[in-house]
């Protein structure tokens, strides 16, 4: 026996479906060359006719032997020229130019779902209509493999990207140097034109740093890297430990749940270091729980000063840490 508690969009997969549909309009490929196509006939569709209006109407005053004196005639062929000229705008516009699209859209879409494929969008025909193989991840969905940070928890609540101005100098320069440092992507300038290269997730983040106002290069320069731990499937999580004026620096970054788990300290907007307790504990597990539920992938960056040179040798902690974001 099965109860069944919820169906429709009120599902797992239809909570996930709405939020995949939640997307812009914006202009297919198609669209934009047919806007062009159509412009650019009926500019010269407007072309010919005024230049046969033109034409015909200085034809007429040609022959005209007085053109002071004008008739009833002479006015009603001058009307008959001017819907000349307007006949040929009328002709020019492709009217079944749409129409024929949509029907070769259609056509397409059918020819996919007998290939096991599902169109949701007639326009996803235009570019994958002519794929011979779709790799996809394992719910299926394709994307556009381009990512962007959309909520931030850090120091005291949950933020917008462009929003997470309450942090005080201290605790941004922390996360600065966490999102600059712990990361296997880079930071390219050519020509005033910046570039970030490495994965999704890692341009995200790194993007999310620049419009922090950070600096790359700054931050990189403020210290040297001594040890890395790159990301495993695993372990979840990457690290890195840092070399400062005074002292070391581990930074860790990776899945939440996980980072988390490592943290027994909290960093407030101030910049003060206080215990983790359960309830705070609780509080942030309550934050992933609900970015998780909106779709989105969360990540827990969390530090650890280190004194001594022994730190060099041994392997980069795995508890203890401080809870940056």
């Amino acid at each position: 026996k099965m109860l069944v508690t919820s169906v429709g969009m009120n599902t797992e997969w239809g909570n996930l479906m709405s939020s995949l549909s939640e997307v812009g309009s914006e202009e297919t490929p198609l669209q934009v060359k047919l806007n062009g196509v159509a412009t650019l006939v009926g500019k010269i569709g407007l072309g010919f006719a005024i230049l046969t209006f033109v034409i015909l109407v200085f034809n007429f005053c040609a022959e005209k032997e007085d053109l002071t004196v004008w008739s009833g005639d002479d006015v009603e062929a001058i009307v008959e020229f001017f819907t000349i000229a307007v006949t040929i705008i009328v002709v020019a516009v492709p009217e079944g130019l749409p129409l024929a699209v949509t029907l070769s859209l259609a056509y397409a879409m059918k020819q996919m779902m007998k290939d096991k494929a599902l169109v949701r969008h007639l326009s996803a025909c235009e570019t994958m209509g002519s794929a011979t193989c779709i790799c996809s991840d394992k719910t299926g969905t394709l994307t556009t493999n381009h990512m962007t940070v959309v909520k931030v928890w850090a120091g005291s609540g949950v933020h917008e990207p462009q929003k997470v101005t309450s942090l005080s100098k201290n605790s941004l320069d922390i996360l600065l140097e966490s999102i600059f440092q712990n990361t296997n992507g880079e930071i390219v300038e050519n020509n005033n034109n910046v570039e970030l290269l490495g994965s999704p997730t890692e341009t995200a983040i790194l993007s999310f740093g620049l419009n922090l106002g950070g600096s790359f290069r700054a931050v990189r320069s403020q210290s040297t890297i001594i040890n890395v731990e790159p990301f495993n499937s695993s372990k979840k999580r990457m690290s890195v430990l840092l070399r400062l004026t005074d002292k070391y620096r581990v930074h860790c970054k990776g899945a939440s749940e996980i980072v988390l788990g490592m943290c027994d300290k909290i960093m407030d907007s101030d910049g003060q270091i206080f215990p983790l307790d359960n309830e705070k504990r609780e509080n942030l597990e309550g934050v992933i729980d609900i970015f998780a539920k909106e779709a989105l992938r969360t990540l827990c960056l969390a530090f650890k000063d280190m004194e001594g040179e022994a730190c060099i040798e041994s392997p980069i902690p795995e508890s203890g840490y401080t809870c940056i974001a």
